[in-house]
């Protein structure tokens, strides 16, 4: 999963594409991973019979942990993508019927994902200027 999110969450692109306002979309298109994520998980745990709310939780404490430890990690590549995956962990919440802010808050500060809306916004509009 770690590799996988770095690779389609580059952080030069994970802005919304504001450029076309009657389109609601990032350039990268990282929103289309989180539906994708939320669709694939529903539909893997509905075929298994198992509780679609309770896996996607360990999840959601999974995936935390690994982002947190790569927010330890002073690689180059990973420090320029951590704020992109960081969004995109926040998307899959927002978009999932099965998980809530205050779970993702309980396993993920709150503070990473302002300080990262923060970077990548700052990074788009040294982009356009």
């Amino acid at each position: 999963m770690h590799c996988f999110l770095n690779q389609h969450a580059d952080s030069d692109l994970s802005f919304r594409a504001e450029e076309y306002s009657d389109i609601s979309g990032h350039n990268n298109n990282i929103h289309c991973l989180a539906v994708a994520i939320n669709q694939l998980a529903t539909a893997m745990f509905t075929h298994q019979s198992k509780n679609i709310e309770q896996q996607l939780k360990e999840f959601l404490l999974l995936a935390s942990s690994t982002l947190l430890q790569m927010g330890q990690n002073v690689d180059r590549v990973e420090s320029k993508n951590r704020d992109s995956v960081y969004l995109l962990l926040h998307m899959i919440v927002e978009q999932s019927p099965f998980l809530s802010q205050d779970m993702l808050e309980s396993c993920f500060p709150y503070v990473l994902l302002r300080n990262a809306y923060r970077e990548v916004y700052k990074s788009f509009v040294v982009t356009l200027g």
